[in-house]
Parts: structure tokens; C-alpha cells; sequence
């Protein structure tokens, strides 16, 4: 009976609604337009791609902006920006001299953002942080490349052997 009254709800609201909320029983959340919902699974667009999940993993739907969510901060932002900054430099080209400052400002800005995260906001706060870290980590490699000759990633604490 529960199940059935899911399916009409679904039915009722149109699915095309920009914003919708999928709440996964992990807590996750993913938000994007919901597509398709069967009684087997829930198929919702994030950006051109399609992600399907089943239906017995996800919580909730919320239709439109999810009552839960709150604004990110700006930190989270400025951290997002510079490091979305850095994918797109790396992605069309780059110099070592147009890149090293670009990882600096990305590494200043998580660590912005991770000191002043909410609790609600720490899995995206370090998942920016580790971003920024690894591009660090690329930077020293290029820089001691460029110095001499040759990569160690030896010494670098992000790289686990």
C-alpha cells in the first residue's frame, strides 16, 4: 500500500520540475531533474548525463528545492570557483607559470572552506580539499620536473604506496 501511494505521488507531480531532490537512505542527496520513476527504479538528468538508482535505496524525492537544503557559504563558492578554475585550464592547456598560482588560490580556498564548513556542509568541504590537494600535489610534480629533470612522488603524504 505504501508503495502504491509513492507511485501516485509520482504520477501527480510532473517530472520535469529544475531542482528536484533525490534523498537516498544514506543520506546522500543528488539533485537534478527527475526524469522516469518506476516501481523498480528512479532516473534523474545531472547536467547532459543519467543516473539511475534503485528504488529501494532512495528516502525521499522532494519536487523543486529541497526543504533541508541550506545556501552554501561563500567560501564554498570561492573554493567550488577555483577549483572548477583549475579543471578548466587543465583541460584546454596550461603553463606552469599560469598554473602554480591557480593551485595556490585553490588551496587557500578549501582551506577556507574546511575550517568554516557546517556540519552539513564537511563531505563537500573535503571533497574540494582533497581536489585542491591533488592539484598541489601535480604542481610539485611538474615544478620538481622542470628543476630536475625527474618525478618523486616519494615524499609527497597525499600519494599512498
Amino acid at each position: 500500500m505504501k508503495r502504491l501511494a509513492w507511485l501516485a505521488c509520482l504520477v501527480v507531480v510532473p517530472t520535469a520540475v529544475y531542482g528536484d531532490v533525490v534523498e537516498l537512505k544514506s543520506g546522500q542527496r543528488v539533485e537534478g531533474v527527475l526524469k522516469a520513476a518506476s516501481p523498480a527504479k528512479i532516473s534523474v538528468e545531472i547536467g547532459a548525463q543519467t543516473v539511475v538508482f534503485e528504488t529501494v535505496k532512495v528516502r525521499a524525492i522532494y519536487f523543486g528545492a529541497d526543504p533541508q537544503t541550506q545556501t552554501p557559504s561563500s567560501s564554498h563558492d570561492e573554493a567550488l570557483r577555483a577549483i572548477k578554475s583549475l579543471q578548466s585550464i587543465v583541460n584546454t592547456g596550461t603553463t606552469f607559470r599560469d598554473y602554480a598560482p591557480r593551485v595556490g588560490e585553490a588551496a587557500a580556498a578549501s582551506d577556507r572552506y574546511l575550517s568554516t564548513a557546517t556540519p552539513a556542509e564537511q563531505p563537500a568541504a573535503s571533497t574540494l580539499h582533497e581536489a585542491a590537494m591533488l592539484h598541489t600535489v601535480a604542481m610539485r610534480a611538474w615544478s620538481e620536473r622542470l628543476a630536475n629533470g625527474r618525478l618523486d612522488f616519494r615524499s609527497e603524504p597525499v600519494i599512498v604506496p
